[in-house]
C-alpha cells in the first residue's frame, strides 16, 4: 500500500514539475517577445516610419491634395501612432484589457470635427450629441 501511495505522490510531483516547466518556458518566451517588440519600437528609424506611413496610406487609399496637407496629416498620424503604442504597451503590462490599432481615421483631427463620433441624435429632434468635436 505504501509503495503505491509513494508512486502516486511522485507521479503528481512530476506532473506539477512538467506544468511548472511549461509555464516558465511560456513566460520566458513571452517576456523575450515583449522585449524584442520594445527594442523594435525604440529603434524605429525615420525612414521606417516614412515607410509605415506610406503603407498605411496605400491600405486606406489616402491621397492628399498638396505636400502641405500630407505633412499636416502625417503629424496627426504620428500622434495617433504614439497614442496607440503607449496604450498597447500598458495593455501588454495588464493595465488595460484591450489593445488599440491604427485605422482610416488615424490622420484626422478629432478636435476639428473631422473624425465621426458615432453618436446619434434622438429621433425627431435636431440636437447635437453635446461633444466638443463636432456635429453628429
Amino acid at each position: 500500500m505504501r509503495r503505491g501511495v509513494g508512486f502516486l505522490i511522485a507521479a503528481r510531483q512530476l506532473e506539477y514539475s512538467t506544468r511548472e516547466l511549461l509555464y516558465n518556458a511560456l513566460l520566458f518566451i513571452s517576456i523575450t517577445l515583449w522585449n524584442l517588440r520594445e527594442i523594435k519600437m525604440a529603434t524605429t528609424s525615420p525612414s521606417e516610419i516614412d515607410q509605415e506611413f506610406h503603407e498605411w496610406k496605400l491600405k486606406h487609399n489616402k491621397v492628399y491634395s498638396t505636400p502641405e496637407e500630407e505633412a499636416r496629416r502625417k503629424v496627426l498620424w504620428l500622434a495617433s501612432r504614439e497614442k496607440v503604442l503607449a496604450h498597447n504597451k500598458l495593455a501588454d503590462q495588464g493595465v488595460h484589457t484591450w489593445w488599440m490599432g491604427m485605422n482610416q481615421f488615424s490622420d484626422m483631427d478629432s478636435a476639428n470635427g473631422e473624425v465621426p463620433c458615432g453618436c446619434m441624435a434622438p429621433r425627431n429632434q435636431d440636437k447635437k450629441c453635446g461633444k466638443s468635436h463636432g456635429d453628429c
